[in-house]
């Protein structure tokens, strides 16, 4: 019978947790982006044809904004799934301008 052997656990914590998680997972993307932003900022992000989108905010806070939508505040702990890619934007208050994500 095949000896099995268990993996020695890192002495350090991965620098990217969420990163690990979601590739434990198995999910698949194609993009995936760790942002650690300061005010003011926005983030204008276009439809994703057959995508899901996720955002997850580990600190502080910004606004989520949708065509047809009342803005929604997103705090730390907030997650937010968009199942059809539907373009929106991300921004750190009402009046930050929004750069197109692709030119980031």
């Amino acid at each position: 019978m095949p000896e099995t052997t268990t993996p020695t656990p890192s002495p350090r914590p991965p620098a990217d947790p969420l990163g690990e998680v979601l590739h434990l997972l198995r999910l698949t993307g194609t993009l995936y982006c760790r942002a650690e932003l300061t005010s003011p900022w926005g983030i204008a992000v276009p439809e994703i044809e057959d995508c899901m989108v996720v955002h997850i905010v580990t600190a502080g806070h910004c606004r989520i904004e949708l065509d047809g939508e009342a803005p929604r505040e997103l705090r730390e702990g907030s997650l937010v799934l968009l199942p059809h890619g539907s373009p929106h934007t991300l921004r750190s208050g009402p009046d930050a301008e929004a750069d197109p994500l692709f030119d980031l």
